[in-house]
């Protein structure tokens, strides 16, 4: 009899409606499709549709279940057939939106540990390395203590220290002067001038005349290096065997640890200064089909060649500027190197263009 009487209200149901088909969105989210209205009825019953439910009729828009009056009439039918009672809500997608706003809260709070414990590790960073500088801050001053308490003292070991350091300075002015001497030998701004530029031969000993000024360049860079070693062991010698030279090695050699950076950097002006020799050969070589002598003097056909020509001319006043520089700047802090310089019977001439050195 009962059903005879749910029959009787589908039909009734559908001769009002049509025959339609129903969507609802399960708890996951999933489209579920039901074909007819019985369907509906026994979603409704079993509790899988409840009023919450995201329900379209046909190709409709979701909407809550319990503002569609195909479900409301569904319901009703179910109420007055006695076919069981009104389902209980089940899980809807609000509801999973819900779990999913859960979850994202958990994701919210796992970030901010995950930022605060990032602030907490570059505070710690930042502390340790204020420690750490504290630290090489007393390392730095108790090696200055140590260094002083190592410095000559007396009359007799400052007069040694300022012995050795001149005879440093002197030995360093012999080695410079012999070095800028041989360079005025060599003759190489008559090589670059009138009909040389011209001669092949000539070019090429060039190349090879530079290739020695190099030589010569650490030749003399690793004599002040021997010298220096030289004077530091006599000093450690003398410190060893004479009570009144205490301290004598580590004054010497702490003296003459600047003179290397010095040297250093005198030697790289020299340095390129020869390779431009070099370079500047070897471009005449390549381009000496464009060379022509007018009034005794070689001229360039090609304009760009000329104006490379003349930069590399011009790369030398550079060089002679650079060690005048140099030579300035050690006389201000090495007292000992100047009048080593203005004496002896030939003094190295600082600065002078080595395109016109005579």
């Amino acid at each position: 009899m009962q059903a005879r009487a749910q029959a009787e209200f589908i039909v009734a149901f559908e001769v009002t409606r049509g025959n339609v088909r129903f969507r609802y969105r399960d708890a996951k989210g999933k489209v579920v499709t039901l074909n007819d209205v019985a369907s509906l009825m026994q979603a409704i019953k079993d509790g899988s549709l409840g009023p919450e439910t995201p329900l379209s009729v046909g190709e409709g828009t979701f909407q809550p279940a319990e503002r569609v009056s195909s479900y409301q009439q569904a319901l009703k039918g179910i109420d007055r057939l006695g076919l069981g009672a009104k389902p209980s809500p089940t899980p809807t997608l609000s509801e999973a939106s819900k779990t999913r706003l859960g979850d994202s809260s958990v994701w919210y709070r796992r970030r901010q540990f995950q930022m605060y414990a990032a602030i907490g590790g570059a505070c710690l960073l930042v502390l340790l390395a204020g420690v750490r500088l504290a630290v090489l801050n007393r390392i730095r001053t108790a090696q200055a203590q140590v260094v002083h308490a190592d410095q000559v003292s007396g009359p007799l070991g400052e007069a040694m220290l300022k012995r050795i350091r001149t005879e440093y300075a002197d030995s360093v002015v012999v080695l410079q002067a012999r070095l800028l001497s041989s360079i005025v030998k060599q003759g190489f701004k008559e090589r670059f001038q009138g009909s040389a530029l011209q001669t092949p031969s000539s070019l090429r000993w060039v190349r090879t005349a530079a290739a020695k000024y190099r030589g010569d360049v650490d030749s003399m860079l690793g004599a002040t290096r021997a010298i220096s070693g030289t004077l530091i062991t006599r000093a450690e010698s003398l410190e060893a065997k004479t009570p009144a030279y205490d301290g004598l090695g580590s004054s010497v050699e702490e003296g003459l640890a600047p003179w290397e950076r010095d040297l250093d950097d005198y030697t790289a002006i020299h340095r390129m200064v020869a390779s431009t020799i070099d370079s500047m050969a070897a471009f005449v070589l390549e381009h000496q089909p464009s060379i022509v002598i007018r009034d005794g003097r070689a001229v360039f056909l090609s304009r760009a060649e000329g104006a490379r020509f003349q930069e590399f001319m011009g790369r030398f006043t550079d060089f002679a500027a650079r060690e005048r520089s140099w030579a300035d700047g050690v006389a201000k802090k090495r007292p000992e190197w100047r009048p080593a310089v203005s004496s002896g019977t030939n003094p190295p001439r600082f600065g002078m263009n080595v395109m016109a050195r005579q």
